[in-house]
């Protein structure tokens, strides 16, 4: 862990994602994705179909911001889904579970905890290791079979966190951020009940972004509301191999957890369970 990393014993993280992006494996198909499911399937017996996750790449900094275009597809062959390989929940651990999501051009690992869990958090390093083992996998089962070369574009880690609500949105949102609210120069207004904050910083070096989206009041099943917190930092690795790959990632995990605690509240830090490493 980098020095000065901050860390929580009970932060109001709900949901990781550690992915890599690469070239297109225009030779994979549908097949393969049972096949390689066979190798996993002890550890993420369920399997869904969801739709596929656009390709992202992140601008330099010396890029304008730019919309992606629509792509259009005239004929050939549609699409493969993206497969979502998913553990058994675990009740002793209140519900959370892991899973692996796969598609042509993208390889997933998340960890999701169930609303009704309020255990821990089981860190980065753990999450880092199943990532780890499972890409060493995917990339040998890759080769086994000839579907391509592994050609990594971007890397991306995401954390969602869920804020509960107290008293009310606007009185929560400021107590929590209060970095990003600023006294009105009348009081016609009264206090927001809607909340939308959307930013971007550059990663030191160039070496990609961390995307802030802040969102609230969001209804979750249970009836509760919550403040929907989401960093995700995203950028090129220096090469292909597996150990830039994961160099990249310990970067953007560094940015997204200081960035947290940069934008958040002393105040959150001590109900969280702040400590500096």
């Amino acid at each position: 862990m980098p020095l000065g990393m901050p860390k929580f014993a009970m932060p109001p993280v709900v949901e990781t994602l550690l992915a890599v992006q690469f070239d297109p494996l225009i030779k994979m198909h549908i097949t393969d994705y049972g096949l390689f499911w066979l190798k996993i399937r002890d550890s993420f017996p369920i399997v869904q179909e969801q739709p596929t996750v656009p390709a992202i790449i992140e601008p330099t900094s010396a890029q304008p911001m730019a919309i992606n275009p629509i792509q259009w597809r005239i004929g050939g062959e549609l699409p493969l889904p993206r497969a979502w390989f998913r553990s058994v929940a675990d009740t002793t651990a209140g519900g959370a579970e892991c899973g692996i999501q796969l598609q042509s051009d993208r390889f997933m690992q998340n960890w999701v905890r169930a609303e009704s869990n309020r255990g821990r958090y089981p860190s980065y390093d753990s999450n880092r290791e199943h990532f780890l083992k499972y890409f060493g996998l995917f990339a040998a089962f890759t080769k086994d079979h000839e579907i391509g070369i592994l050609t990594p574009n971007q890397c991306e880690i995401t954390y969602v966190n869920r804020i509960s609500i107290e008293n009310d949105l606007d009185t929560t949102f400021r107590s929590c951020f209060p970095s990003l609210t600023s006294e009105h120069s009348t009081k016609f207004l009264p206090g927001g009940d809607r909340v939308g904050h959307a930013s971007s910083f550059p990663i030191s070096g160039d070496n990609g972004r961390l995307h802030v989206l802040i969102q609230g009041p969001v209804r979750l099943e249970s009836g509760a509301t919550i403040i929907d917190f989401r960093l995700t930092a995203r950028g090129r690795p220096a090469g292909a191999s597996t150990e830039q790959i994961m160099a990249w990632l310990d970067l953007g995990r560094e940015w997204v957890v200081k960035g947290f605690h940069c934008l958040t509240s002393k105040e959150m830090h001590q109900k969280w369970g702040y400590t500096d490493e």
